[in-house]
């Protein structure tokens, strides 16, 4: 080594030779920071993809598949149905069903149900009024 570089302060655990070597020693904790980050990164995107794959509506949740003769459940696993994309569909036409209808939850006390843009007009007006 030569006298310039004994000055040089070098983190316990980091052996330095040379000059050239304070660099990739400073370098680590950034290439670590970079490697980790670009993992996270990877990572995500598969989940993104999972998910989107997974929740999909065009795709049943569940798929049928041949079963072999003598197939038996094991206990404590539910039946899957078959018809669960109709099932949902319907589910979904009820929701908005009650989104967008007018409707009485209890005539004897006035209380009525709105679609949620009226609601959502309403209340808008409301405070408007009130400023």
């Amino acid at each position: 080594m030569s006298s310039h570089d004994e000055h040089v302060p070098v983190p316990d655990g980091y052996p330095v030779q040379s000059s050239d070597d304070r660099v990739f020693v400073r370098m680590g904790p950034v290439w670590a920071g970079l490697i980790g980050l670009t993992t996270l990164i990877v990572v995500s995107m598969g989940l993104v993809r999972a998910f989107d794959l997974a929740l999909s509506k065009d795709r049943p949740v569940v798929e049928r598949r041949s079963v072999k003769e003598g197939f038996q459940q094991p206990a404590g696993v539910a039946l899957l149905n078959p018809d669960q994309v109709a099932i949902r569909k319907a589910y979904e036409e009820k929701q908005n069903g009650l989104l967008t209808t007018y409707a009485w939850l209890d005539e004897k006390h006035s209380v009525a149900r709105l679609p949620i843009a009226r609601a959502m007009s309403l209340l808008v007006k409301k405070y408007e009024s009130s400023k």
